[in-house]
């Protein structure tokens, strides 16, 4: 997944679920959302995200 780095990840490659979980964390501000992508701004946290949205 894109969190460890600039690069992000595409809403267009996740599923409802995730997008869900996703919106989760950027309203408690652990991600930051785009039109199209989402982006971790802290990458120490990037495995522990990942696994919450995979999850």
């Amino acid at each position: 997944m894109g969190l460890r780095c600039i690069i992000g990840i595409e809403k267009a490659s996740l599923t409802d679920k995730m997008i869900e979980k996703a919106e989760i964390l950027c309203d408690g501000k652990k991600l930051i959302s785009t039109k199209t992508h989402y982006y971790n701004d802290n990458f120490f946290l990037s495995d522990e995200l990942a696994l919450y949205i995979l999850g």
